[in-house]
């Protein structure tokens, strides 16, 4: 009876290049049998029955040199002598087919190790358990940990509670089944403390016979995740000062404006600008100025609560958010920043002092970031035009920052089109009572709103960039309506009123010259009037652009002085003419002694310097008389004349008669 054909491929997974060697040697003993072998060599030479020699050779982890002396003993007897040394042959043909199977695997096994021992990336294997069973050198060489020191370790003690979530997740899906691979990010600690981020990922290779583990992979990423914070804070961030930025200032009131609408309270907002800041700029530089935005940064922080948000918009403006309180909390909070802001400041070896003045707008249900913010800009704008320092918004500012935005857009049209208008206010000599000169003041004659008076105007064509063109104007109309009074035998001289931005325009005098030259009048009859603060926080470009000026023969006047706290000594380096002193102190004389103390001595210390004094704010006799005593030169005020247009200046000149104190005199 013949041997059954059984099927050993199930257990010939492990040999399968034996199992291919024994069946050639299968295929060599049929032919043999073809040619007379007995039935009982067919059988034995079967596909299965060689298969199943050669299998349970290899099995038991026969070599080939004892493989062959089984197949010898068993076969030689059977088959001649030549059959079983052609089995032997074929035996070691299959052992060498064995070894070198071995020997490609120990290659494998080196080459991986080589190239994990060699890699710059992290290499864990972990078992069904989560414990390590390979660790790579890089762990010593990334994170400071002896990979020695790792094995047989579970890994939640290398890094934090989220990592280890996410690793315990990958485990799990990994012993299930389920995962193929897995990326995610986790923290882990140096040896020395410090966090690094890794990018992992995980690997399911528990079903591979050369693994059978779940291989991590990880890339340290914290240089690059360091670079990304920058980024993102540069994005977020104001580069010079480090305080947050507008973007993210809109961000964050979005967020408390929501927050209080839940939470039933309200959210203040107070917008900061300084004053003059420009002129530091100008005056001293920008690294100047960029050194004193920093400390107003610093004396911010300092101010607000940890619950507050502090920020700077751009240029010389900055926020605050409050997060609960009142308009009354609001109101203090500004207060306390206007005093801080307001304290001086040492930048460079330079003292500097501004002031700061501060909106406070109040969120309501429907506000968003866009509307307070507008609102805290109008009510900054607002305290700036009232010199108050602060200002809470209202409606009627909303009213009043549409005229003005309405004016701001009208301007250059107006002094395109001649819409401005000069008035002059006479000035009298006070010990002969004549009439020496005029100062020139520019009106617009709206043709909606009619006659507007420079302080609606005149802080928006600074604010446009329109100053230079205004002044151009006022120049030109006056020294042009001088020629004509001069034709008709006037000897009147004309003071104009300049900016401090005039006097950062270099061709100021050239373009003065020019006009002079133009309408061909004296230059000892024009003045012109700058501001004591103008000179004081520009001094050293005023000293350049006054001698300039001087050298063309035109008188210099300090208008509004006692108003900027600056020395008669001051005033050496500058070559002034006259002095002004502000009708603040002269509608005071009468009953503060302060104050007629302090015309009384500007008076006399401005004579010692060898310069006139035109006194402002003349109202009434007494006052006239005053002045008159203390030796003034000049006088000028509604006591006297208001502003007048030219025509109506020509009649009030051709009727004029002295005041009673300076005939007597």
């Amino acid at each position: 009876m013949g041997v059954p054909d059984i099927d050993w491929a199930d257990r010939l997974r492990n040999a399968p290049l034996a199992a291919c060697a024994f069946v050639l040697l299968a295929d060599l003993f049929l032919q043999h049998s073809q040619t007379g072998a007995s039935p009982l060599a067919a059988t034995l030479f079967l596909p299965s029955s060689l298969v199943f020699i050669s299998a349970a050779a290899y099995r038991f982890g026969l070599s080939g040199g004892l493989g062959g002396s089984i197949a010898v003993t068993i076969l030689v007897p059977l088959f001649g002598t030549h059959v079983g040394y052609e089995v032997v042959a074929m035996q070691m043909i299959a052992g060498a087919a064995i070894g070198q199977i071995r020997s490609t695997a120990m290659l494998r096994e080196c080459h991986f190790r080589a190239l994990t021992d060699n890699a710059t990336e992290l290499i864990m294997v972990l078992d069904r358990r989560g414990s390590a069973t390979y660790v790579s050198p890089s762990w010593k060489t990334i994170l400071g940990l002896e990979p020695s020191a790792l094995l047989g370790r579970g890994y939640r003690k290398l890094i934090d509670a989220r990592g280890s979530d996410l690793l315990n997740a990958a485990v799990d899906r990994a012993v299930s089944g389920i995962m193929i691979g897995q990326r995610f990010e986790l923290d882990a600690d140096h040896s020395d403390g410090m966090s690094h981020v890794l990018d992992v990922t995980a690997t399911n290779a528990l079903s591979d016979p050369a693994v059978r583990g779940i291989i991590l992979n990880a890339r340290d990423i914290s240089e690059r995740r360091w670079v990304e914070a920058q980024l993102a804070k540069q994005a977020s961030h104001d580069a010079l000062t480090g305080l947050p930025n507008r973007s993210l200032l809109h961000a964050r009131l979005e967020d408390a404006l929501a927050r209080a609408t839940r939470e039933t309270m309200r959210v203040a907002l107070l917008l900061v600008d300084l004053d003059r800041f420009k002129d530091v700029n100008d005056a001293l530089g920008h690294h100047c100025g960029d050194a004193l935005l920093c400390e107003v940064a610093n004396r911010l922080r300092r101010q607000v609560r940890d619950s507050d948000f502090a920020a700077r918009l751009g240029g010389d403006e900055f926020a605050v958010v409050l997060s609960g309180g009142d308009i009354d909390d609001a109101t203090v909070v500004a207060e306390r920043l206007v005093a801080a802001l307001g304290r001086p400041y040492q930048v460079r070896s330079q003292n500097i002092a501004i002031a700061a003045s501060v909106g406070i707008a109040l969120g309501e249900s429907d506000s968003t970031a866009a509307t307070l913010l507008r609102q805290a800009d109008v009510a900054m704008y607002s305290a700036k035009r009232r010199r108050s320092g602060i200002a809470i918004f209202s409606r009627a500012d909303d009213d009043r920052a549409l005229d003005r935005l309405t004016m701001a857009s009208a301007l250059p049209a107006a002094i395109a089109n001649d819409e401005l208008v000069l008035h002059f206010q006479p000035q009298i000599h006070v010990a002969s009572g004549s009439v020496m000169g005029v100062e020139a003041l520019v009106r617009w004659q709206h043709p909606e709103r009619g006659l507007l008076y420079p302080d609606l105007f005149l802080p928006l064509a600074e604010e446009i960039g329109m100053m230079d063109r205004l002044t151009d104007w006022v120049l030109r109309a006056a020294i042009r309506q001088l020629k004509r009074w001069n034709r008709d035998g006037s000897s009147l001289r004309v003071a104009v009123n300049l900016s401090a931005q005039d006097l950062r325009d270099g061709r100021l005098a050239e373009s003065i010259s020019r006009l002079i030259s133009l309408y061909g009048i004296d230059a000892t009859h024009l003045c012109l009037e700058l501001t004591e603060t103008t000179l004081t926080t520009e001094a050293e470009r005023a000293a350049e652009a006054l001698r300039e000026l001087s050298a063309l023969g035109v008188r210099i006047s300090i208008d509004d002085f006692g108003t900027g706290y600056s020395s008669l000594s001051h005033l050496k380096q500058f070559p002034v003419d006259e002095l002004k002193i502000d009708k603040q102190f002269v509608i005071g004389m009468a009953s503060d002694p302060d104050d007629a103390a302090i015309v009384s001595s500007t008076i006399e210390l401005a004579h010692r310097l060898g310069v006139d004094v035109v006194v402002e704010g003349v109202e009434d006799q007494i006052a006239f008389d005053a002045i008159a005593l203390l030796g003034a030169e000049f006088a000028q005020g509604f006591g006297i004349s208001h502003p007048l247009t030219p025509k109506a200046f020509e009649v009030w000149l051709r009727d004029y008669r002295a005041p009673d104190a300076a005939v007597s005199a």
